[in-house]
């Protein structure tokens, strides 16, 4: 575990058969996610890249604006 900086150990842990909940090591016995695992877990300027990506991308999606939609005061809360 690194506490002090974001990086790809998720990845390699998972290939090492050391991930913490079955749901994420399930990433790897499946055909269609453990590439993208391996491909991860060897390369962390490729998981940078495409989770910085991934920000961008989901930074677009559904965003309200105007008197659509509102800053909460408490995120679990409508104001």
């Amino acid at each position: 575990v690194t506490t002090t900086k974001f990086d790809n150990v998720y990845y390699r842990n998972l290939v090492n058969n050391s991930g913490i909940l079955g749901s994420d090591q399930a990433l790897m016995t499946d055909n269609r996610t453990s590439g993208m695992v391996l491909n991860y877990s060897k390369f962390p300027y490729l998981f940078a890249k495409d989770f910085g990506a991934s920000m961008v991308k989901l930074s677009t999606v559904g965003v309200i604006t105007g008197q659509n939609g509102q800053i909460r005061n408490k995120c679990n809360v409508v104001n």
